[in-house]
């Protein structure tokens, strides 16, 4: 009886330095990936096409949650910068789901966009800023699909496809305001911490 009750105290005491020893899993780690194309639209000559992908070590970004959005933003520091907004009354209880962008004109969507864009003119930087506010030049598509949501480390991932077409040049003084261009910005989210 002895023996048993010492064997048992014995295993009781591995089993609890067992499991106090464990080490918590590691955080998945964050990353964004943002791919912009500059071109011209359908029939406009001379047809022209810029596509720069961003170094993902330049890419920061963050994932917000308020009482009214969930934002994500990805930008390059001084360069440019995406922000997706997705209205909270439009979220899927798990986060997980795709949502779609409204336009200027066509507010049925549940995400807004804001992308800016900075450039070198001479010895300053100039910032064009485009959006799908009421009264913006242009049309809008694209969408926000959240692909995986963490609860236990808030982590969100996810891809996003944003179209801002008949828009000015991004590289154009910002006194030049010709909309035969379009904007296209792609790229993914992985492990987003959302924060509040």
């Amino acid at each position: 009886m002895k023996t048993t009750f010492s064997l048992l105290a014995l295993l009781a005491t591995v089993s609890v330095l067992s499991t106090s020893c464990k080490k918590s899993a590691p955080t998945p780690k964050e990353s964004y990936a943002l791919t912009h194309e500059f071109s011209t639209v359908l029939g406009v000559t001379p047809a022209e096409t810029e596509r720069t992908e961003q170094p993902t070590s330049k890419l920061i970004g963050t994932a917000q949650v308020t009482d009214d959005a969930l934002s994500l933003t990805i930008a390059v520091p001084e360069e440019e910068e995406l922000v997706l907004r997705i209205d909270q009354d439009r979220l899927a209880k798990d986060y997980v789901g795709q949502y779609f962008l409204r336009g200027a004109n066509d507010r049925s969507g549940a995400a807004d966009v804001t992308y800016s864009y900075s450039f070198a003119s001479g010895s300053a930087r100039q910032t064009r800023v485009y959006d799908n506010q009421p009264g913006s030049p242009g049309a809008t598509s694209g969408f926000v699909q959240i692909t995986a949501y963490d609860p236990g480390s808030a982590l969100i991932s996810g891809i996003y496809h944003v179209q801002l077409a008949f828009v000015p040049q991004p590289k154009a003084p910002v006194t030049v305001t010709a909309p035969l261009w379009q904007i296209t910005l792609e790229g993914k989210f992985n492990n987003a911490k959302l924060t509040r």
